[in-house]
């Protein structure tokens, strides 16, 4: 027969803790983070970059939110537009 005890330790510690593969592998990063993700595969990767430590600093933030589109656009524009002309021009 099982203890009181032994019956406790149980229902601490198998019923009510997350399965091991739905646990994270690490903790999140407090502050600002910047989340690249890839698919590949049908496989997404998460490479979390941390800009700031503070979630308070203001130029990081806009910084975060603004240059990723703003590269986007200026890439598509800059580069891959004058390629794809060039491409197609040469054919």
């Amino acid at each position: 027969m099982l203890s009181p005890v032994l019956l406790s330790f149980f229902a601490i510690t198998d019923w009510n803790a997350p399965p091991p593969h739905h646990r994270p592998p690490t903790p999140p990063l407090q502050g600002i983070t910047l989340k690249l993700r890839y698919n590949r595969a049908g496989h997404l990767f998460e490479f979390p970059i941390l800009l700031s430590s503070s979630p308070l600093d203001w130029p990081t933030l806009a910084g975060a939110y603004l240059l990723p589109p703003l590269l986007y656009l200026a890439g598509r524009d800059l580069v891959v537009g004058p390629l794809s002309r060039g491409i197609a021009a040469r054919r």
